[in-house]
């Protein structure tokens, strides 16, 4: 195996990871209440996804890749990313 891309976040813990479909982006939760997409050839964040007031404890792309749906205690959002 080959590490081909190392995605640095908020010094917080991790809850979810998901690739997705197209295996494009990676979609990364945290305990502290946000969630980020990654693009998978360069590494870099292309956007953070703030809004939940509580830890997001799941996260999932829809099939086509262009939405994301985030989880916590306190709320269920459904994110546009494309």
């Amino acid at each position: 195996f080959e590490c081909i891309a190392t995605l640095c976040g908020p010094a917080e813990r991790v809850t979810v990871v998901a690739i997705s479909p197209d295996a494009a982006q990676v979609l990364t939760a945290y305990v502290g209440g946000t969630a980020r997409l990654w693009s998978t050839d360069s590494g870099e964040c292309l956007m953070t996804l703030e809004g939940h007031h509580r830890g997001v404890i799941g996260a999932s792309f829809g099939p086509g890749g262009g939405r994301v749906l985030t989880v916590s205690e306190d709320s269920v959002r459904l994110w546009h990313t494309g």
